[in-house]
């Protein structure tokens, strides 16, 4: 009897820790844009219920933004747009989940000295 209840809590217990893990930490992502552009940046994510947002404007580098994403949100990108820099100078996107580093993409300004990149999905 001794060993069924403690298999019975066993299996409760890694169950309710692999909920747990998906649900909190995990869902909450960290956005860091770096490096040396010089125009007006600006970037377009979701919110944290997946919904659309307007273009917020990354007043300087580096930028930081958190957001805990709601249990129903699938996946979340963030899509990062430069004008009026100079070219060749570049950014650098890392997305962190959960506190740990999940992907770094790089910009490059075209000879306009305009930037462009989309973050590589983060799925939960």
């Amino acid at each position: 009897m001794k060993k069924l209840i403690l298999i019975a809590f066993t299996a409760f217990t890694l169950f309710s820790c692999s909920d747990d893990e998906r649900s909190g930490a995990q869902r909450k992502v960290e956005y860091k844009i770096q490096g040396n552009y010089s125009g007006l940046l600006s970037t377009n994510r979701p919110d944290m219920y997946g919904e659309p947002t307007d273009s917020q404007v990354v007043e300087q580098l580096p930028w930081y933004e958190i957001i805990e994403y709601d249990t129903n949100v699938a996946s979340a990108t963030m899509k990062v747009e430069g004008t009026g820099g100079l070219p060749g100078e570049k950014i650098t996107v890392e997305t962190y989940m959960g506190g740990n580093l999940e992907s770094i993409n790089y910009g490059t300004a075209d000879s306009d000295g305009v930037i462009s990149l989309i973050t590589t999905e983060a799925e939960f």
